[in-house]
C-alpha cells in the first residue's frame, strides 16, 4: 500500500533530470560564449576608441598650431645642437607624451598607459627642393612599444610665405640625416603683431575668453570684479555705460573690446575697423585647385551668379578683407510660419554662445565695428578650413551669405532645453533658419578650400 502511494506521487524521473541538466549545460555554454565574446568585443571597441581619440586629438592640436605658425623650424634628432630658434616648442617627453614648452598639455592620466609620437617630413616641390610651407605630419599611438593607431596628412601653413618665411630644417652638419625624422623638436612662433598674420584661431580665442570672464563675473555672488577681463571696467564706463553692472554683453561689445585690447592696444574712440587682422590671401596652388573645383560644380549647377576664387581675390573692392568674430547671444526675429509662407511671427531665438570667424569687406564707419553680416569666407573650426561663398543665393531661402542672428548648427542643443535648434523651430511652428554650418556645407553655394 505504501509503495503504491509512493508511485502515485508526481516528480521527475532520472532520465528527465539528465536531459534537463544536459540542456542547461548547452544553454550556459552557448550563452557564456556569447557573453564573453560580446564583452571582449565591447572592451576591444572601447580600447580602439581610446587609441583613436588619443591620436586624433594630438594630431588636431599640433595641426592647429602648425597651420598658423609664423615661423617654423624642425631640428634633426641626430643634431648635437638641439637649441631651438623659436619660443614655442613641441617635443615628446621622457614618458612618451607630448610636451609644449616642457608642459604636458594633456597630463599624465590622460594617456591611460599609452605613449605617443610623430613623424615629420618636408615634401619636395616640383623643382626638387624642400617645400617652403608644407609638412607631412603623422601621429602614432603605442601600447607596449607597438603602434596601435596612427593618423596624419600633409599640412599647408598659411602664414610663412606671406611673411617671406619658410620651414627651416636644422640638420646634423656631420651626419646629414635625411628626412623624415622621428620625434624631432618642432619650434615655432605665433607672433601676430601689426595685424599682418592671418589667425582665425587666435581671434576666436580672444572673444571666447572675454565671454567666459564676463559670464563668470555675472554669475558671482557677491560680484567679483577681479573676474573681469583687463581694461573691461574702463572700457565699459567709456563706451557702454556702467548702468548694466559690467555684465551686459553682446556681439559688438565683445568685438569692440577685442580690437581695442589686443589689436589697437589702447582705449580710443576712432575707426577701429583698420585694426582687424588682415586676410593675406591663399597659396596659388590652392586658388587654382579651388577654381577647378568650382568649374566642375558649375557643370552640375550651372554658371549663373558664380565668382571664381581667383577673380574674387583680385577685385579691387575686396582687397581689404577682415576677420570678424561673432558671439551669438540670441535675438528676436520675424520668421515665416510652416503653414503659410506669407505669414510671419516674431520668435525669440535662444543664443548658442557660438563664436566663429568670417571674412567681410572692411567698413569705413567709425562707430560700427564692422557690423556687416555678409560673409565671403567662413572658417569651420571643427574641420580646420575655410569655406568660400562662390555662388550668389537668395535671402528668401537662406542661401545668401547673410549670417545675421544665426546659430552655428541645426544640430546644436538649445541652452536650457533638451532639444536641438531644428526641433526648437519645429515646435514654434516656423521655418527655421539653417545654421551656419549647414549653409556652408551646401555645395551649390559654398566650396571647401582644401589646405592640401
Amino acid at each position: 500500500m505504501f509503495f503504491r502511494k509512493l508511485k502515485k506521487k508526481e516528480g521527475f524521473t532520472l532520465v528527465e533530470l539528465i536531459v534537463t541538466l544536459a540542456i542547461l549545460g548547452i544553454f550556459f555554454a552557448v550563452g557564456g560564449t556569447v557573453y564573453f565574446q560580446g564583452n571582449r568585443m565591447f572592451n576591444t571597441t572601447a580600447v580602439k576608441s581610446t587609441e583613436k581619440s588619443l591620436g586624433d586629438n594630438m594630431y588636431s592640436f599640433m595641426r592647429e598650431k602648425l597651420v598658423y605658425a609664423t615661423k617654423l623650424q624642425i631640428i634633426d634628432p641626430e643634431n648635437p645642437d638641439q637649441t631651438p630658434e623659436n619660443k614655442k616648442v613641441f617635443k615628446i617627453n621622457e614618458t612618451g607624451h607630448l610636451d609644449l614648452n616642457n608642459n604636458n598639455i594633456y597630463g599624465e592620466a590622460y594617456y591611460s598607459g599609452y605613449t605617443v609620437g610623430y613623424h615629420i617630413n618636408v615634401p619636395q616641390n616640383t623643382e626638387g627642393s624642400l617645400s617652403k610651407n608644407q609638412l607631412d605630419l603623422t601621429v602614432y599611438v603605442k601600447k607596449d612599444n607597438e603602434v596601435v593607431y596612427q593618423t596624419g596628412s600633409i599640412i599647408s601653413n598659411v602664414n610663412l610665405i606671406p611673411q617671406n618665411e619658410m620651414i627651416k630644417v636644422k640638420k646634423d652638419t656631420k651626419k646629414f640625416s635625411d628626412l623624415p625624422y622621428d620625434n624631432p623638436i618642432i619650434a615655432f612662433e605665433e607672433d601676430t603683431s601689426g595685424g599682418i598674420v592671418f589667425t582665425p584661431i587666435e581671434l576666436r580665442q580672444y572673444a571666447m575668453e572675454v565671454d567666459r570672464q564676463v559670464t563668470a563675473y555675472a554669475n558671482s555672488t557677491p560680484k567679483d570684479k577681479s573676474l573681469l577681463p583687463d581694461w573691461w571696467i574702463d572700457f565699459y564706463d567709456k563706451f557702454v555705460g556702467s548702468n548694466q553692472n559690467y555684465s551686459y554683453i553682446r556681439n559688438d561689445t565683445i568685438r569692440q573690446y577685442v580690437l581695442m585690447r589686443y589689436y589697437r592696444k589702447e582705449l580710443i574712440n576712432e575707426n577701429l575697423n583698420t585694426y582687424w587682422p588682415s586676410f593675406p590671401g591663399l597659396d596659388d596652388s590652392i586658388i587654382e585647385k579651388t577654381d577647378n573645383q568650382i568649374q566642375e560644380l558649375n557643370k552640375k549647377y550651372g554658371e549663373s551668379q558664380t565668382t571664381f576664387l581667383s577673380k574674387y581675390l583680385n577685385l579691387d573692392a575686396n582687397k581689404d578683407l577682415v576677420l570678424m568674430c561673432y558671439t551669438f547671444k540670441g535675438a528676436s526675429e520675424n520668421l515665416k510660419t510652416n503653414n503659410d509662407n506669407e505669414t510671419t511671427i516674431k520668435i525669440n531665438i535662444p543664443g548658442d554662445d557660438s563664436c566663429f570667424v568670417y571674412v567681410a569687406p572692411r567698413l569705413t564707419s567709425p562707430t560700427n565695428v564692422n557690423s556687416g553680416w555678409t560673409a565671403s569666407f567662413v572658417y569651420d573650426f571643427e574641420e580646420g578650413c575655410w569655406y568660400y561663398y562662390y555662388r550668389k543665393g537668395s535671402n528668401a531661402d537662406y542661401t545668401s551669405n547673410s549670417i545675421l542672428n544665426t546659430q552655428w548648427s541645426d544640430e546644436g542643443m538649445v541652452p536650457g532645453k533638451d532639444i536641438t535648434y531644428r526641433e526648437f523651430y519645429k515646435n514654434e511652428g516656423v521655418i527655421g533658419k539653417p545654421g551656419i554650418k549647414e549653409r556652408i556645407h551646401n555645395e551649390k553655394y559654398w566650396i571647401k578650400i582644401e589646405n592640401k
